[in-house]
């Protein structure tokens, strides 16, 4: 069977078996809106099979910051399923057990995109245990940063236009390679924090118009029971 017609694949059965050139994702084809949005989902856990037996190094080496995890990820990044790009750290995070949860995005020429994130947790003696995630691979072919033609002034006003406040208490504008129903964009995500909620507007860089925006903040609803 074809790699490209296999729809599950998990990784940890691919690192135990196959050898080190092997994708270590699961691929997976989401369809939205007669379009193709296709999906990496990125699994492994160290508990899951005989390590002893993996024929990679990722059970035996020792990460020690998000700067080693990245370049590992980078040097492997074919064993992913994946053809280039980076990760860029969101946060770490620590737990009673001394674990470290290393919290990425995964970025295409140094723009994060939107349906990307990974997870890579370490044990206290710095091993890798687990590491999850769902990658949309929408942008691997293009140079998404020559798109960009709008500056972010002009798409934080488009984004105020196209919503409705009295006050503005804060604004910020991020670039971000989004698929919105199935179509590819590179986007500014423009952080609103008005007095109507906290609003989350997607401007395309290449022509400043709206492709998505919703309200954050979230609302009660009041339910009438009946006697």
């Amino acid at each position: 069977m074809k790699m490209n017609k296999i729809l599950t694949i998990f990784l940890s059965t691919i690192l135990t078996m196959l050898p080190a050139s092997t994708v270590y994702g699961e691929g997976s084809v989401e369809e939205k809106n007669k379009k193709q949005f296709k999906i990496i989902t990125i699994f492994w856990e160290k508990s899951k099979h005989n390590n002893n037996k993996a024929t990679t190094n990722i059970a035996l080496k020792k990460f020690n910051s998000f700067e080693e995890i990245n370049e590992f990820f980078i040097e492997n990044i074919s064993k992913f399923g994946l053809k280039k790009g980076s990760l860029k750290s969101t946060k770490t995070l620590k737990d009673e057990k001394d674990r470290t949860f290393y919290h990425t995005i995964y970025q295409i020429d140094n723009i994060p995109v939107y349906y990307g994130r990974i997870v890579f947790t370490t044990e206290k003696d710095c091993t890798m245990s687990s590491i999850s995630g769902r990658v949309d691979t929408s942008f691997e072919n293009g140079n998404w940063g020559d798109k960009i033609k709008v500056s972010k002034n002009i798409v934080i006003k488009k984004a105020k236009d196209c919503v409705e406040y009295e006050n503005i208490y804060k604004s910020k504008a991020d670039l971000f390679l989004y698929n919105f129903q199935g179509n590819p964009y590179v986007v500014y995500l423009v952080d609103l924090i008005t007095n109507t909620g906290e609003w989350n507007v997607f401007v395309n860089a290449e022509n400043g118009s709206i492709i998505n925006k919703f309200n954050n903040t979230p609302t009660i609803t009041k339910i009438n029971k009946e006697s």
